[in-house]
């Protein structure tokens, strides 16, 4: 495989709830790669785009760090990252392009059974 022009890198999940929708987002974009168990790296075969399987935690940073081009990470993920990043002074080198419809989840609160919750205000 020839890999001497500019590949687009893109970081996912290596495992996940986000990992397979990714994946499923790309292939339909017609993106062709095949993926083994232990393969960190995919080589798209008829484009020049790679995928890098990650933790999740560490997408937001090989975005910001320019070791990829791209990345799919849950929103919370991102935030995180980026309230962090801010803190140590740094700008959160690293925007939301648009939000893919996939990986839902609920947010839920707990508290002791001695512990009057009334809801949310």
């Amino acid at each position: 495989m020839e890999h001497s022009e500019k590949r687009i890198k893109i970081a996912v999940q290596k495992t996940g709830r986000l990992t397979e929708h990714s994946i499923d987002l790309l292939e339909r974009c017609g993106l062709k790669v095949t993926k083994s168990k232990d393969q960190l790296i995919c080589y798209g075969e008829n484009m020049p785009i790679d995928l890098l399987l990650v933790r999740d935690d560490d997408i937001p940073g090989l975005v910001s760090d320019d070791v990829c081009d791209l990345g799919i990470v849950g929103l919370n993920v991102a935030e995180e990252k980026r309230l962090k990043l801010q803190q140590g002074g740094s700008k959160g080198l690293f925007k939301q392009i648009f939000e893919l419809d996939f990986g839902h989840c609920r947010l839920s609160i707990a508290a002791p059974d001695n512990v009057e919750y009334a809801g949310h205000e």
